[in-house]
């Protein structure tokens, strides 16, 4: 039995399902609906077409004269999914309140033109901010006054920053509700005891339907940051709620709004307010937090959003946008060290992750834009790690490298790339304890990163930890089935166990038929039933041998040194060398050459790489 007024149930609740709190705040929705309009979104003649229309039917357009933020949060909370609509009655009162604080020049020249109508919206708008935002407040006060022990202890201590929702009424300003997302999490990164979970991460639950506590259980966080952006012309507004994640409490509410030419201090405040909220003081040196040095160009800065925006999407197609983006930006304002720090990210990813241009080009590239952000402003975490990405893969300076990874973590030990790359350097040298530690940081502040899985599957591998390296495989395989650098993942991990039938059950498993992956995996089953471990290789070094990948000399000197076959292994390493392979930093680890490390002509590779002295 369903009791209340029909004209005010939610979609899901007329088709049979338990109401919730979403439904409560679809009853919002009408009710706003009605104030502003003098109509209900949803009518009919009876009950049944009521229904109906509640059900399959789209509100008629809200007038012209309703402010663009309350438009927004009106179809917010009538929308049809219950995932798509606001979490909690906390953030529909920030939502509401920003937009009664509008007293800029919009708001007193709708006033000035004495539309009674108008002013009714306003008024009622105010009002309903301040009953909403009044049972809000009552809860909020009954925490400061009776704290819970949690509360009292100040246990949040990790935080995750949920992708702001555009209210601006524009789908077209997505990229901007992502961009102040990610700065927010940048701005929250480097606080000290706060792990701030990375936009990677985050991003995955972008307009998703889980509950907070779940998705505060997978990202591993106490507390969660959700909110929305709205924009309007050369104004910003931005409402935040705080939840205890483990309750899924309303702990704290706050808007904040402020011209483009101030958003980086609005981003500022807010780090800082939700610092003093969880109690964590700001370091020496942090009280200026994301301030200034030059003022901002909005324009530029506009740009560079849209080009993060696009880098996230990680396809060649979006990276070109990405660097047109980044490229215009810097035209505009040369002096803004954060611009050529995303150029630098676009060539690392074009190079090092997708592939989509050679080592040898992107990462000469990434070092420069790298280099230009270093010497605009060198407390930037992100150019560091970039600038040891680059000189790692491509120049071979292992010291250079390590030296700017570890400055990319002192600068924002929140930073998950700076983790890793700091993690693959390690490992390259041997120091495979460190190596893990620092990946397992980085995993930490960004789980749902495929990189960061598959590292410490690599790592742990490289450690000959090869059961565990195993298992973190087929986690990361779990959450990334799709991805094609995971799939390879099982089957090289058992190569360098010698486990060659693993091998092969793994290739069935995970590679696609579509590139010709099962026709090679049978062969392989079929020399390896015949021969053993000299069947397997030798069907590698057949295929290799017709490669023109210039990365297919390490793999064939790796099939020949298993195959006892060392002249042709060093031939093959020696074309590697040649070539400038990455594969080769980590030649020392490699079990394939265990048996050649007493031969003088392995001793002079490992030196002509650069690889350090094993700690």
């Amino acid at each position: 039995m369903i009791v209340g007024t029909p004209t005010y149930f939610a979609p899901e609740v007329l088709r049979g399902a338990k109401a919730s709190p979403a439904s409560d705040l679809w009853a919002l929705g009408v009710v706003l609906y009605e104030m502003v309009t003098g109509r209900l979104p949803f009518h009919g003649k009876t009950l049944i077409e009521t229904a109906n229309s509640i059900m399959n039917d789209e509100p008629p357009a809200l007038p012209a004269r309703v402010p663009a933020g309350l438009a927004g949060i009106i179809q917010r909370c009538l929308a049809k999914d219950p995932k798509h609509r606001y979490r909690a009655g906390g953030e529909v009162a920030a939502a509401l309140e920003a937009v009664d604080s509008d007293s800029g020049p919009k708001r007193a020249a709708l006033l000035g033109q004495g539309d009674q109508r108008k002013q009714q919206v306003l008024a009622w708008i105010g009002a309903l901010a301040l009953v909403v935002a009044v049972g809000v407040g009552l809860f909020a006060l009954r925490d400061r006054l009776f704290p819970s022990a949690a509360s009292r202890a100040g246990t949040i201590r990790s935080l995750a920053v949920l992708p702001l929702a555009n209210l601006s009424g524009d789908p077209s300003q997505e990229y901007f509700a992502d961009g102040m997302t990610e700065e927010l999490i940048t701005s929250l990164a480097p606080l000290p005891d706060l792990k701030v979970i990375s936009r990677t991460s985050v991003m995955r639950y972008k307009g998703t339907n889980k509950p907070v506590p779940q998705i505060a259980r997978e990202l591993g966080v106490d507390g969660i940051i959700e909110g929305s952006v709205t924009r309007s012309g050369n104004r910003v507004r931005v409402t935040a709620q705080l939840l205890d994640a483990a309750q899924d409490k309303h702990l704290w509410a706050h808007s904040y709004e402020r011209t483009m030419d101030e958003v980086l201090t609005l981003q500022g405040d807010l780090a800082r307010d939700i610092a003093q909220e969880i109690q964590i003081q700001l370091a020496p040196g942090m009280a200026d937090l994301r301030r200034e040095n030059h003022p901002l160009n909005t324009q530029a800065y506009e740009l560079y959003l849209k080009g993060r925006y696009e880098l996230a999407k990680l396809t060649p197609e979006s990276l070109k946008n990405a660097k047109d983006d980044f490229q215009q930006a810097i035209v505009l304002d040369p002096d803004d060290a954060r611009f050529h720090s995303g150029m630098a990210d676009a060539y690392v990813i074009e190079g090092q992750v997708l592939s989509s241009l050679p080592l040898d080009v992107a990462m000469p590239r990434a070092k420069e834009a790298a280099s230009k952000a270093l010497a605009l402003d060198p407390n930037l975490a992100q150019p560091h790690a970039s600038y040891a990405i680059a000189l790692f893969f491509v120049d071979w300076d292992w010291k250079g490298a390590g030296e700017h990874a570890r400055k990319s973590i002192e600068l924002d030990p929140g930073y998950s790339l700076g983790h890793l790359i700091y993690s693959v350097i390690l490992g390259a040298e041997g120091r495979f304890d460190e190596a893990i530690r620092e990946n397992r940081r980085a995993l930490e502040l960004d789980p749902l990163s495929i990189m960061n899985n598959w590292n410490l599957a690599n790592t742990l591998s490289g450690a000959r930890h090869y059961d565990e390296a195993r298992a973190q495989g087929r986690r990361a395989l779990e959450l990334f089935p799709d991805a094609d650098v995971l799939r390879q993942l099982i089957p090289v991990i058992c190569d360098r166990q010698g486990d060659y039938q693993g091998a092969i059950d793994a290739a069935r498993q995970w590679w696609p038929e579509s590139e010709g992956g099962q026709r090679f995996v049978n062969e392989l089953a079929t020399a390896t039933a015949a021969s053993g471990m000299r069947g397997y290789y030798g069907v590698w070094v057949k295929w290799l041998k017709t490669s023109t990948n210039v990365n297919a000399s390490y793999r064939l000197a790796q099939a020949y040194a298993r195959l006892g076959e060392t002249d042709k292994a060093f031939t093959q390493l020696q074309r590697a060398l040649t070539n400038r392979v990455s594969d080769l930093l980590w030649i020392t680890i490699d079990p394939c050459f265990d048996a050649m490390h007493g031969d003088p002509r392995y001793t002079e590779i490992v030196r002509r790489v650069g690889v350090p002295p094993a700690s």
